[in-house]
């Protein structure tokens, strides 16, 4: 099977370009526009230039909504009944076999598979009998197949055959509600069957491999409508959203529609479960009834979404129901309602579109989501639901004898079928809600009809005429939001009409919201839109402002005058209100301020608010954007020293300490160094200059804290600063404020650091030399080691006691402290002539004897005073030489146990035996020159040698064999030459002395008991070269 493509080109509209889109920065692109595609609903507006935009209606491209296509699909004999649902088609065919048998056949067609045809036999018991109908459930699986004389198939999707439902005898099914399975593939679940006598059925059908098992579980009539007489034409049920126990249910005859709504008993065994339901209705039903029958009737439901995976539909939104005035079109609303309430709503006739003199009623009947479909005799119609306009209209091609049959709708997939006698057509729908936005935009259904636009085109239409209308009826709040997303219509058109309108309010919001709406590129239209609604906000502040200052003078002429109290009471009220619009203009100012700070241009921002004497705004807006600066600036030029100290305090950049610090400490020293102190992360260093403007301003000021030395002491002590800048600068502080009689601070600092001074020294004493602090300058002395000037300088002001102090300091230097001492000594006894003091310190140090400070004594000085330091001298002394005596007694003991060792050396001997063996070679040792050790270990001098060099260092191995080299040069010079008179020639004594030198180095130690056994400990017992595989093997 085939369908016809069909395409077309997409038409343009071009509308009006606005001055605001002229406007085009230096970075920008191209002009471009929109230009509508074609693709379908999902489709979006592609930019060509701005302001322009397509107005086409967008469809895929540009198909008739509706085409009635012939399907290519040969079969024998002629078509009597048709079903398709979940894209599954079921044709039951009748045809004339071999010798004139009656042939039936069901056809089973996937069409979304191609020739996936499956043609199945179906053998009814009378000969005369026919296939009347067929019915399919929603998931394609389950089909019935019903004959004119009453008997009912059932054919599974497995099944290569149907099987007969012996319980349906005599029953002819009209129609069939289908129920929503868990699992459609094993059960249909619950259904209602309507039969022609008026009848309703409930079964559940479960398809079964044996053979012998009913496929019905049960099957029970449990209602009849009215009196039997007119067939069940359309049956639905659906369970209420609220309870699982409720249900709806909804059936027609050709001249009633009755509509149920109950509980239903649980499922038990073979109970029907809706029998408990209809038991409500046995004497009272509710239905709608028409006055005539003209025989052909059906029911018809639209969902708005299906589940194509499971074959199922959500609940239905509406319903139609063909009768002999027309069909009944209404919605379906399922909620709490009781037994005997209704749920249709909204309910209409639409009388069929006949044709002009042709008073035949259709034959079958459809509905799509927007539109009906009514089939005649010899053509179709189609009907918009929404305006009643007759939107397509096609004969049908009929050839002889070939006559319509019906209409089959799936459901599922929103296809509908044509069937005749003879062929098969289907009604193509293609994008039938093209034009239901442009419907619901002519009535003024603004919602609906942007739920039904799917291009921005369309779009944009419906919001410009929403605007449009709201303006005519002067909603101009309303009409601003929407006219802010219209592309359409001018920028200045849409300001004109608020201006023309004095609409100050409306055309705020209408800037607002447009300014929001432009993308991010259009930088110049942003900034222009910015400056205009800032220039408005600050009016109505200003306005708000002149309310409020005439009503504050209304209000005090009302006092002086002496008016009534109710005439007052009103004017506070109006200022009241006043003020709170004040406020709120405020907040529309705040708020705009701070969503927009990165499209605002902030010089141009400065500008207005300054050229309105703004300036609580201006702080506000330099405050949003950091410019701290400038708000600092603002309140020293006010003089507001307090607020711009909280505002440098408020912001994060410690460069506006450094900057206006100088000033403030000079106003305000006791904030501005808190503020210093709060924030540990400034560098004292930076505030020197501050703290030195400070010093100048406080020059004269006597009776309160340094605030400078405040400062610097926590720096100090509490961060630990130690830069030289800032200890120098205190330092000079105290120096400044210290004097002779009051140095107390100053050597505080001096001494607090525990020898870490991070001040200059050396200026630190030129400080206190020229202003003749001596404490200081003692303190300073000792510091740089100048002991000697620091006690001559105590001596001076004559403090022992510190004099004595750094006396002691030199302690690896005992002859510089024994000076110090003999001058704090001296000074005693020649400066105050105190004896006593005198031998005080010669107590105190060790280093000074009586004898020392005699020649300081006077020559008549009486010796009572220190007769006992003189005995205590001597006794001394005389300890000291006993001492001396035992010394040397010891040292001549020494001597001459040394002298006794010596003699014994000399004659020290060690025994070789005859056998005696070299440790090294094993070869008897007496064979050669060899060396003998005290632990009787014996070496052949080569052997001893050679050992030596290996493991003695690569310079005392190359020594030994230059050493041996020259013995042997020696001794073969001295054979050559005999000399056997006078003293031992110079050879031989050079001889002796090589020989010692190499004894020295080869016979040092026993190879087994000195160092060199010990050095070995790491090498292996076997070395590498002597390792082989064979010598492990045992």
């Amino acid at each position: 099977m085939s369908r016809p493509a069909q395409d077309s080109s997409p038409s343009l509209t071009l509308l009006p370009m606005s001055l605001l889109d002229e406007l085009e920065d230096t970075a920008a692109l191209p002009p471009v526009a929109y230009l509508q595609q074609a693709p379908g609903p999902s489709s979006m507006a592609t930019p060509i230039e701005p302001g322009y935009v397509s107005t086409a209606i967008s469809s895929p491209g540009n198909l008739p909504m509706f085409t009635l296509d012939n399907v290519q699909f040969q079969f024998a004999g002629s078509l009597k009944a048709l079903a398709v649902s979940n894209n599954l088609l079921a044709m039951a065919t009748q045809s004339t076999g071999a010798g004139g048998s009656v042939v039936h056949k069901v056809y089973r067609i996937d069409l979304g598979q191609d020739n996936a045809v499956e043609e199945i036999e179906v053998q009814l018991k009378l000969k005369t009998d026919s296939i009347r109908k067929l019915f399919l459930d929603p998931a394609g699986k389950h089909l019935l197949i019903a004959s004119d004389a009453g008997e009912c198939l059932y054919l599974y999707e497995r099944w290569k055959k149907p099987r007969l439902l012996s319980r349906f005898k005599n029953i002819l099914v009209e129609c069939i509600a289908w129920g929503k399975p868990r699992n459609p593939d094993i059960t249909t679940g619950p259904i209602l069957i309507g039969s022609r006598q008026g009848h309703i059925f409930e079964t559940e059908l479960t398809p079964s491999d044996e053979y012998f098992r009913k496929e019905e579980r049960y099957l029970k009539q449990i209602y009849t409508l009215g009196d039997g007489s007119h067939p069940v034409v359309g049956l639905r049920f659906e369970k209420s959203p609220a309870s699982d126990k409720k249900y709806f249910v909804i059936a027609a005859t050709s001249n009633r529609l009755y509509q149920f709504v109950g509980d239903i008993l649980e499922m038990q065994g073979d109970t029907p479960m809706f029998e408990a339901l209809f038991r409500y209705y046995d004497l009272n039903a509710e239905y709608h009834e028409v006055p005539t029958d003209f025989g052909y009737s059906c029911l018809n439901f639209h969902s708005q979404y299906t589940d194509r995976d499971s074959g199922t539909q959500s609940v239905p939104k509406s319903f139609g129901w063909s009768s002999a005035p027309g069909v009944l079109y209404g919605n379906l609303v399922f909620g709490n309602q009781n037994v005997g309430d209704t749920f249709s709503t909204n309910t209409q006739l639409i009388p069929y579109p006949l044709r002009a003199g042709n008073d035949d009623p259709p034959i079958c009947f459809a509905m799509t989501e927007f539109h009906f479909i009514f089939l005649f005799k010899t053509f179709v119609k189609c009907l918009c639901r929404l305006n009643n306009e007759v939107v397509f209209e096609e004969e049908i091609a009929l050839r002889q004898g070939e006559n319509v049959v019906g209409l089959a709708i799936d459901l599922i997939k929103n296809t509908y079928w044509i069937y005749t006698n003879l062929s098969l057509l289907e009604l193509i729908v293609s994008d039938e809600d093209r034009n239901v936005w442009k419907m619901y935009l002519d009535k003024r259904n603004f919602d609906t009809a942007m739920s039904h636009a799917k291009t921005d085109a369309q779009r944009d239409e419906i919001v410009s005429r929403q605007a449009e209308y709201y303006f005519s009826q002067d909603r101009f709040q309303l009409s601003a939001t929407y006219f802010a997303k219209s592309i359409s219509i001018p920028f200045e058109t849409i300001a004109l009409k608020f201006v023309s309108k004095n609409q100050r309010g409306p055309l705020k919001k209408y800037l607002i919201e447009k300014l929001a709406s432009l993308s991010p590129q259009s930088t110049t239209q942003q900034t222009l839109l910015c400056c205009w609604v800032l220039e408005m906000l600050i009016g109505d502040l200003n306005t708000s402002q002149n309310d409020i200052d005439s009503l504050n003078s209304k209000i005090a002429d009302i006092r002086d005058g002496g008016a009534e109290p109710a005439a007052l009471e009103e004017w506070s009220l109006k200022l009241a209100r006043a003020m709170e619009e004040a406020d709120m203009a405020t907040d529309d100012f705040k708020a705009f301020v701070k969503s927009n700070i990165a499209r605002i241009d902030v010089s141009v921002a400065y500008d207005i608010m300054i050229s309105h004497g703004r300036d609580v705004e201006l702080l506000y807006f330099a405050e949003l954007i950091g410019d701290h600066d400038r708000v600092v600036t603002h309140w020293i030029q006010e003089r507001q020293w307090l607020n711009a100290l909280t505002a440098i305090n408020n912001q994060p950049n410690l460069d506006l300490y450094y900057k206006f610090s100088p000033i403030l400490i000079e106003h305000v020293p006791v904030d501005t160094v808190n503020a210093w102190i709060r924030h540990p992360d400034l560098s004292p260093k930076k505030l020197i200059p501050s703290l030195i403007k400070y010093e100048s301003a406080k020059a004269g000021s006597q009776g309160t804290v340094n605030q400078a030395v405040r400062y610097l002491r926590y720096a100090v002590e509490t961060l630990g600063e130690t830069d030289t800048t800032v200890h120098n600068y205190l330092l000079s502080l105290y120096h400044k404020y210290a004097s002779v009689d009051n140095e107390y601070d100053l050597l505080e600092f001096l001494r607090a650091l525990h020898g870490e001074r991070h001040y200059d020294l050396q200026y630190a004493l030129r400080l206190c030399n020229q202003k003749g602090l001596p404490l200081s300058t003692i303190e300073l002395y000792g510091a740089l080691g100048l002991h000697e000037l620091a006690v001559d300088k105590a001596l001076q002001i004559h403090d022992i006691d510190l004099a004595r102090i750094h006396a002691d300091k030199p302690e690896d230097d005992d002859s510089l402290r024994r000076v110090l001492w003999l001058k704090i000594a001296r000074h005693t006894v020649e400066e105050k002539q105190d004896i006593k003091t005198a031998m005080e310190v010669l107590r105190q140090c060790s280093l000074l004897k009586i004898e020392d400070i005699l020649p300081f004594f006077p020559d008549f000085a009486v010796i009572d005073d220190f007769k006992e330091e003189i005995c205590n001298a001597l006794e001394e002394y005389n300890t000291h030489i006993d001492e001396l005596k035992g010394q040397i007694t010891e040292a001549t003991k020494s001597s001459d146990n040394i002298r006794e060792d010596i003699r014994g050396l000399r004659s020290r001997r060690v025994v070789i035996a005859a056998n005696q063996t070299c440790q090294v070679c094993k070869s008897p040792v007496l064979s050669r020159h060899f060396y003998a050790f005290q632990c009787k270990h014996c070496y052949h001098a080569d052997c001893l040698m050679n050992e030596v060099i290996k493991q003695a260092s690569a310079g005392r191995a190359k020594q030994i064999q230059q050493l041996q080299e020259s013995l042997t040069q020696e001794l073969t010079i001295h054979q050559r030459v005999d000399r056997r008179q006078g003293n031992a020639p110079p050879s031989k004594l050079k001889q002796k002395a090589l020989r010692r030198q190499l004894d020295e180095y080869v016979a040092a130690q026993c190879l087994l008991c000195g160092d060199y056994m010990i050095k070995t400990i790491d090498d292996p017992l076997v070395s590498s070269a002597e390792a082989s595989a064979d010598s492990w093997e045992i």
